[in-house]
């Protein structure tokens, strides 16, 4: 119990620590907030001006979370830095051990992404209330009940939770600060492009061997955790219908990469369980 209370300080000092110092960073806010507001202004005028048959709550609401993918990559590129100095093992030394760092930065991810959600979330509303080059009916925003807006947030902690620690990993694997940052950079187009986020279901869903090598990426599994939740489908099988985006299921030539909600959401268990314990036993203090 000692040694709980212990280590539970250590992460709450460390927590706040990282907190103030991230708040002092300009970069911090332009890569949490400025770019996910403009991504995610791209992405939803892009989708709906190509096809507003393709643009369900799910996808809408997921062009709103894009922020994951920056804020962790900056997160991210910070460990690099931090790693290139003496900045980390000095944490060591005060008693922080790799789970605190980890836990601290995994929460500074959740909650600065909460923020930049809600952000996109207010300017997505105010920019199609006066966008005239975008013709969408209210629909999609009022199919999305209170219930989904907060089960939402459940799903959205958890897409923040799987890449910030993906980011976080890869941080060990490369033994340069170049080389890490060049990394961290490769993983985000990547997760960008593979996770059915920005390139949507209704696109990937008709290419069976592009959805099968998806299953690559481990962000793709809570993301579909995100879709099925604010799609109904894990009340409502039909559901899947706004993620793929077709109202015939028997006569769609369509690859469903996942029909069950506990699929996705268990292997997600798995993988940050499996992250915990990479980090734990082989977290890198430093770079060469």
């Amino acid at each position: 119990m000692i040694k709980v209370k212990s280590e539970l300080k250590t992460f709450a000092k460390t927590f706040t620590f990282l907190s103030l110092l991230l708040l002092k960073y300009p970069k911090f806010y332009i890569f949490s907030f400025l770019i996910p507001l403009v991504l995610s202004f791209v992405l939803y005028s892009v989708w709906f001006n190509l096809d507003i048959n393709a643009v369900y709550p799910p996808q809408f609401l997921g062009f709103l979370c894009v922020g994951i993918f920056t804020i962790s990559f900056y997160l991210s590129i910070l460990i690099n830095n931090w790693k290139a100095t003496l900045f980390l093992k000095q944490l060591k030394l005060q008693g922080v051990n790799s789970i605190n760092l980890v836990c601290a930065m995994m929460v500074i991810g959740v909650l600065t992404s909460w923020c930049s959600f809600l952000l996109n979330v207010c300017g997505a509303l105010i920019f199609l209330n006066i966008s005239l080059s975008i013709q969408v009916t209210n629909s999609i925003i009022d199919d999305i009940n209170w219930y989904i807006w907060m089960l939402s947030v459940f799903a959205l902690t958890l897409m923040s939770l799987s890449s910030t620690a993906t980011f976080l990993l890869v941080t060990n694997f490369a033994k340069s600060k170049i080389l890490a940052n060049l990394l961290a950079l490769v993983v985000l187009i990547i997760l960008l492009l593979s996770s059915d986020m920005i390139i949507i279901p209704q696109v990937t869903s008709k290419h069976m061997a592009v959805s099968v090598i998806q299953y690559l990426n481990p962000m793709k599994y809570s993301v579909w955790v995100f879709f099925m939740i604010t799609s109904y489908q894990y009340i409502d099988y039909q559901g899947i219908t706004q993620i793929i985006g077709t109202n015939n299921l028997l006569g769609a030539d369509v690859f469903i990469s996942f029909k069950n909600i506990w699929i996705p959401l268990s292997i997600t268990t798995l993988i940050l369980g499996g992250y915990f314990i990479h980090n734990y036993f082989y977290f890198k203090w430093g770079v060469k």
